[in-house]
């Protein structure tokens, strides 16, 4: 079977290129460094994404309408956005889901007045 490019699944070049950036295998779970490049990959994309910033995530949807709310921020980094929604939306309480290692000491970054809610 081929994966990506055309290359086929168990050959060595596909191995060598996607175990250590596809979670699931077991591989990306031992090598912390590929966590940190893709971590890193990351971030320099939504820096360089033209129109992405945290603050417009609270303008692009009616969060108010949602009520009291829970909201689950998969993937969401260290909180940046979670932070941002409680300061704009007093209704909402969120929950950031992360890999330990990406949110390690995330918690000192939420403000005194939000940590109840993020």
């Amino acid at each position: 079977m081929l994966g990506l490019n055309g290359i086929a699944r168990d050959s060595p070049a596909h191995k060598l290129r996607w175990s250590r950036l596809v979670p699931g295998d077991g591989s990306a779970a031992a090598d912390d460094c590929a966590k940190i490049r893709f971590a890193s990959a990351m971030q320099a994309a939504v820096d360089h994404v033209p129109g992405f910033a945290v603050a417009a995530v609270s303008k692009v949807y009616v969060w108010a309408s949602l009520g009291n709310a829970h909201i689950v921020n998969i993937g969401g980094s260290r909180g940046q956005v979670a932070i941002e929604l409680a300061k704009n939306f007093g209704n909402i309480k969120l929950l950031v889901q992360e890999a330990a290692m990406a949110i390690k000491g995330a918690d000192k970054d939420v403000p005194e007045q939000l940590k109840e809610r993020v």
